[in-house]
């Protein structure tokens, strides 16, 4: 359970019991002693007991006393003692202090809260000696009565049950709305949540109904735009085509004479192409319709091979690439996605690192994830924009320039293949210089 929910439990239940309490010791101050209430019934069945073992004295004797006083069911908690005119006491108790200064006849009436209650008479058996009987009970306090261990579970019980179920009925939409919250931030966007409403027709159903609403606008206008930037890049591949051939004509036809400007277009070419290429494969990944064609695969391995083919690039801009550790590794994956995933961090991180500085490179095996670190020494980002590179089309002036040949795809490519791996990917600045990018993959996909 969150916190708020036992907030409304604790407090609801605090406020049931000092209700509770309040009335019960209301109750207790408006006691009338002679009336209808708890402590005279308990006053009533003392002095009715006292009657009974005086009239069992009168007729049966000690004797009969006696095997009346053994039998009693409420022997623990009165006593009797029946002192004769030589002050011998014959039921073979001695008698406490407090209680002989009660010997002669008459009733003591309790006065406020005392202890206990006393009364006193003369009792002549027949063809017997008159006797004293002092009857004396220890007064229950209005309280105990009221507040007995049974009635205090049950009412714990009864009031903790409604309270669970009071803070249940008002945290329970809230948690279904932070988890259809978290998934929508996951990119499910057809996550809805009125319907487990159930019947309630309050502020916080009206809330899931606003959620809803807020999800098919988003979901409309997120698919609108992944549908638009697919078919824009469809429509680009035939004119781009037909560049081509164009520009292959004109090569002919130019006798070398242009050869410089149609190196040039052709190498723009070459780019858009490659833009084109990147926002089909972010598109794909984006509505889903990319699958995973998974493999058993050598992840060292996958990594040796990217590290030595960035590595021969590298060298020719004064950088370096270097794998620094790697345990054995085998996963089930899609290699030409995870291949370019990787390929991508590592071309991201040569273009930012310093020159004669090194790409490092590392694989770590804990059993249960897979850890892929790779680390630049450059600049490093701003810490406010660490998220923003793996968005499409960012730029940030410390890590991407348009001559570099980037688009801003790259990091977002690979963000979008780690968690089609089940995984996740992270940025973070080291503390003496240069980004590290840390890739987390699952050795046990989610099925």
């Amino acid at each position: 359970m969150h916190r708020l929910f036992w907030k409304i439990f604790f407090w609801f239940w605090t406020a049931m019991l000092i209700l509770t309490a309040g009335v019960a010791w209301t109750t207790y101050e408006m006691r009338d002693i002679e009336g209808e209430n708890v402590m005279g019934q308990a006053y009533r069945e003392f002095r009715e007991l006292s009657n009974e073992a005086a009239v069992v004295l009168q007729q049966r004797g000690l004797d009969g006393l006696r095997q009346w006083h053994s039998d009693a069911r409420h022997r623990k908690t009165m006593q009797l003692f029946v002192v004769g005119f030589d002050g011998h006491q014959h039921l073979g108790q001695a008698i406490p202090p407090r209680i002989k200064r009660f010997l002669g006849p008459g009733m003591v009436p309790p006065e406020g809260y005392t202890p206990h209650w006393i009364i006193t008479r003369l009792v002549q058996p027949v063809n017997d000696m008159p006797y004293q009987i002092i009857s004396t009970f220890r007064r229950p306090h209005p309280l105990t009565l009221l507040f007995t261990p049974t009635r205090i579970l049950t009412a714990l019980l009864i009031s903790g049950l409604v309270c669970f179920w009071l803070a249940r009925h008002i945290t329970l939409p809230i948690t279904r709305l932070r988890l259809a919250t978290q998934k929508l931030s996951a990119g499910r966007l057809d996550v809805r949540v009125s319907k487990k409403m159930g019947r309630r027709h309050d502020e916080l159903a009206a809330l899931a109904v606003d959620f809803d609403r807020m999800a098919e606008q988003l979901q409309a206008l997120i698919l609108s735009q992944q549908r638009l930037i697919r078919d824009v890049s469809h429509e680009l591949r035939s004119p781009l085509a037909r560049l081509q051939v164009a520009l292959e004509l004109a090569r002919q036809r130019g006798n070398g004479q242009v050869d410089d400007e149609l190196n040039r277009i052709e190498l723009e070419a070459e780019r858009l192409n490659e833009l084109i290429g990147q926002v089909l494969a972010l598109a794909r990944m984006d509505t889903g319709a990319r699958e995973l064609n998974r493999q058993p695969t050598d992840i060292r391995q996958l990594l040796e091979t990217i590290v030595d083919d960035a590595h021969y690039e590298a060298q020719s801009n004064q950088r370096h690439v270097e794998m620094i550790s790697a345990d054995a590794a085998e996963l089930d994956v899609d290699v030409p996605l995870l291949h370019s995933a990787i390929e991508n961090i590592v071309r991201n991180a040569i273009k930012n690192t310093a020159i004669e500085t090194t790409v490092e490179v590392s694989l770590k095996n804990s059993g249960d994830i897979l850890t892929i670190a790779i680390r630049d020494h450059g600049t490093g980002i701003d810490e406010n924009r660490l998220e923003d590179i793996f968005k499409p089309f960012v730029r940030l002036s410390e890590a991407r320039d348009r001559d570099s040949g980037g688009y801003g795809l790259g990091l977002a490519i690979a963000e979008r293949a780690i968690k089609l791996h089940g995984g996740h990917i992270v940025a973070e600045n080291c503390t003496d210089s240069g980004l590290m990018i840390t890739v987390s993959l699952p050795v046990k996909y989610p099925v």
